[in-house]
């Protein structure tokens, strides 16, 4: 039991301090991971989100196509002709309407998809600090585990729960408690 309080007092802080380093390491690896899977799937959803444009656009231009065709075939069954006159201006007025609405069908899944883009941006830049803190907060736990290491080593006073612990060189063989 003599032994194990030096041995303690000398490199209980530095062994304590590398182990909470590795923790931090590890949080900030695990962040990171976490961070970049969500920045993968919000890159997935903005592709679907594109596709499903895309194949929104598509099926709406065909309506408008088949709309305007039973117009004109309506036109025709009527005795209308649908090459002048008033039915040419409906028929107009309706294709320049579907025109507007596949754009804006488009206009709307791209903005849905820059969501999702904008997303995973944010989250690549979260797991990127994430990691960098883990790294600079293992840094910042081994220098303060050395610090208090070569306290230990000199004699110096290391603060303890608002008490101070001196030892004495291991090589003195010794611990002694101070205030």
């Amino acid at each position: 039991m003599a032994f194990v309080a030096p041995f303690m007092a000398t490199y209980g802080a530095a062994i304590g301090a590398g182990v909470s380093a590795i923790g931090m390491i590890s949080n900030g690896i695990n962040q990171s991971n976490t961070a970049d899977y969500n920045a993968q799937v919000a890159s997935q959803n903005a592709e679907i989100a594109r596709q499903q444009g895309v194949a929104a656009q598509t099926a709406q231009a065909q309506q408008a196509k088949q709309k305007i065709g039973l117009m004109i075939a309506s036109y025709g069954s009527s005795g209308v002709s649908g090459d002048a006159g008033s039915p040419l201006d409906i028929l107009g007025q309706s294709a320049a309407q579907a025109k507007l609405d596949n754009l804006n069908i488009g206009y709307n899944a791209n903005l849905k998809a820059t969501g999702f883009d904008n997303t995973a941006t944010l989250d690549k830049a979260q797991g990127d600090n994430a990691l960098t803190s883990g790294i600079l907060s293992a840094v910042g736990q081994g220098a303060s585990g050395y610090a208090k290491y070569s306290a230990a080593q000199a004699g110096t006073p290391i603060p303890i729960y608002g008490n101070s612990m001196t030892t004495t060189s291991p090589k003195n063989g010794g611990l002694s408690l101070g205030g």
